[in-house]
């Protein structure tokens, strides 16, 4: 899952960041009130919230085509499986267990 895989550099940026601000704020307690956050690093946030929307979005199209897959593959192995019953039902022998004995 590649999409999956970019939002954690996203993430852990985003967790630095706020652990900056949250120790200078304890440091300063006036300046948290009167400068929650810096326009800068405001537009950050948005910019990265952003990020992960779209990445949530590419995640979720990536998660549906791996299910499609899954699926197609069971109902493949459930297919085959019903055939080698019917086959062994019938009192046939499968070609592979012959050759190999």
């Amino acid at each position: 899952m590649e999409a999956l895989a970019k939002t954690r550099p996203d993430t852990t940026e985003l967790c630095m960041d706020f652990r900056r601000i949250l120790k200078a704020q304890q440091k300063h307690s006036l300046k948290r009130l009167l400068q929650p956050l810096s326009s800068n690093l405001n537009q950050k946030f948005k910019n990265t919230k952003e990020r992960f929307r779209n990445n949530k979005k590419t995640v979720e199209k990536e998660a549906e085509i791996c299910h499609v897959i899954e699926a197609k593959e069971e109902r493949e192995l459930m297919l085959r499986d019903r055939q080698v019953q019917e086959f062994n039902s019938k009192g046939l022998y499968n070609l592979e267990t012959r050759l190999i004995s």
